[in-house]
């Protein structure tokens, strides 16, 4: 009982885990100009996630960016928003050691490892200069997905992860 405590535990504290952020960009770009933007609709495009999810990732990117200063734009945006969300599943392992029996040098020991699969959900910020399509700067983030929340858990967990990637944008100037 108290080894199944310890993996819930675990699960536990896995599903409340920082997003793991990280962004790329052109360094030799000028973000100092960007004011305005628009969102950017690649032609057969499907989202890997359903309407609902996808509908709170276009929100909480607008709220992010409107926190930052940016205005959304019908005409002439001085950048094009992208997201892409994906939900995959991971494995992952653990060296365990387990011992039955009592006393010094009795009873029997178990060593292996165990093994757990869960979701990992990846969301992708693009920003696409509008001319070229060319990228101008990404923000990642991923996050173990629990689907036990509740809509407003996960529109809360969607808009924590848009916030963190779009904190670092734009990026610091280079020195």
């Amino acid at each position: 009982m108290k080894r199944h405590l310890w993996v819930l535990a675990i699960v536990g504290l896995a599903s409340c885990t920082p997003y793991a952020v990280n962004v790329d960009y052109d360094t030799e770009a000028d973000f100092s100009k960007l004011r305005t933007y628009a969102w950017h609709t690649a032609s057969g495009d499907v989202p890997a996630v359903d309407s609902l999810t996808q509908k709170r990732i276009v929100r909480a990117v607008d709220d992010a960016l409107a926190a930052r200063g940016y205005k959304q734009a019908d005409e002439k945006p001085d950048f094009k928003v992208f997201t892409l969300a994906s939900i995959n599943q991971r494995i992952s392992s653990q060296p365990i050691t387990t011992a039955y029996g009592y006393g010094w040098r009795q009873g029997y020991a178990f060593e292996g490892t165990e093994v757990t699969a869960y979701d990992e959900g990846t969301l992708i910020i693009d920003i696409i200069l509008p001319d070229t399509k060319s990228l101008l700067w990404r923000g990642t983030a991923r996050a173990t997905i629990d689907p036990d929340r509740t809509p407003e858990e996960r529109e809360e967990r969607i808009r924590g992860a848009a916030f963190k990637i779009l904190e670092l944008f734009p990026p610091p100037k280079a020195k």
